[in-house]
């Protein structure tokens, strides 16, 4: 009786130990099921990243060396360019080197650079004015009277201009809207021009420079100007105000 229980309970825990092992064998294909797939998308996920990585490296490695090649070119391209300028403007007429120091010392400059200067400035002011206006430098003063007391017109370019405006049309007052670097481009010298106001004395000049094709510097400095111009000239005292700037077509109008 006593073996035949034993036997009984060794059978049973037998039974429930191979149970045990065949639930567990059982559950391992379906853990390693469920499992493998997200596995697998982390495999395919950092494939992906490390494509993009690469991808992205080999971009910016084409973008350096696309950088960097250009990068001479621009500069053999911009010494070119240059250089075919420099043949142009000979070729064109513009004096030598020698030359062009002697006309800037005595203020004249050849016909030929002369006109080129005053195309190339009228081409400048019709883009940035969104005008069809034509300015002639080589041609001297152009000017015209608007009021009885006031001319507006283009620079002064000699001392003899000062003479011409005093005994031709009884100017007492210049007013110059020019920086140097308007100046500089037609190689013109004010000093000569300030000195003969002075020796004549019956003639100012006075400066108030704005910044040429520039509607902001123009609005900024205007009433200013209108201050200024107000206390350099007294219509009740009689004489005539000229007004310039380079052109007599911008800043002075």
């Amino acid at each position: 009786m006593w073996h035949s229980s034993l036997s009984t309970n060794m059978r049973a825990a037998r039974c429930h130990s191979a149970l045990g092992q065949r639930q567990h064998v059982a559950n391992m294909p379906q853990t390693c099921s469920l499992a493998r797939p997200v596995c697998m998308k982390r495999q395919r996920a950092a494939t992906v990243a490390r494509g993009v990585i690469d991808n992205i490296s080999t971009e910016d490695e084409d973008a350096a060396a696309t950088t960097t090649t250009a990068a001479p070119a621009a500069k053999g391209a911009a010494t070119a360019k240059g250089a075919s300028s420099a043949t142009t403007a000979d070729s064109n007429g513009k004096p030598e080197a020698s030359t062009a120091a002697a006309a800037a010392a005595d203020g004249t400059e050849a016909p030929e650079s002369a006109q080129a200067k005053s195309d190339e400035y009228s081409e400048i002011m019709n883009k940035k004015m969104g005008t069809s206006l034509h300015y002639r430098h080589e041609l001297g003063l152009d000017y015209n009277r608007i009021w009885p007391d006031v001319i507006v017109g283009s620079c002064l370019q000699t001392a003899a201009d000062v003479d011409l405006l005093a005994e031709r049309e009884g100017v007492t007052t210049v007013f110059c809207l020019q920086e140097d670097t308007d100046m500089a481009y037609f190689s013109l010298d004010i000093n000569p021009i300030i000195a003969r106001c002075r020796e004549r004395g019956d003639i100012k000049h006075v400066r108030f420079p704005i910044h040429d094709f520039d509607p902001y510097d123009l609005r900024r400095k205007l009433p200013k100007a209108v201050a200024r111009l107000a206390r350099e000239h007294d219509p009740a005292r009689g004489g005539t105000l000229y007004i310039h700037c380079t052109a007599g077509m911008g800043r002075a109008p």
